[in-house]
């Protein structure tokens, strides 16, 4: 009965992995924060694909750069050129009072 056993253990340890990454598909977390929020969601998952940097989310959000007053990559301050990549927390405020 050895060989049954391997199947079973082959089959279940194999099995559900290709599920599982589908399920937990690599994305870049954006939050946007007081009037970005206006007719937006407070947090946009992005592909990895869909943006490169901070700017390719603006514009992936019709988003002007200039209306970006702070942007963090991971709650480290960024420019919008720097890279963005798998796993990344962006973080997108307008300047902050009226204007």
């Amino acid at each position: 009965g050895h060989q049954t056993t391997c199947v079973l253990l082959a089959g279940r340890g194999t099995a559900p992995l290709p599920r599982h990454d589908l399920r937990s598909k690599v994305m870049i977390e954006v939050r946007l924060f007081a009037t970005f929020r206006e007719g937006r969601d407070k947090i946009v998952y992005l592909e990895p694909e869909q943006a490169s940097c901070p700017a390719d989310v603006l514009d992936h959000l019709k988003i002007p750069h200039e209306e970006v007053a702070i942007c963090l990559i991971n709650g480290f301050h960024s420019k919008l050129s720097d890279p963005v990549k798998d796993q990344d927390v962006l973080a997108l405020f307008p300047p902050v009072g009226g204007g």
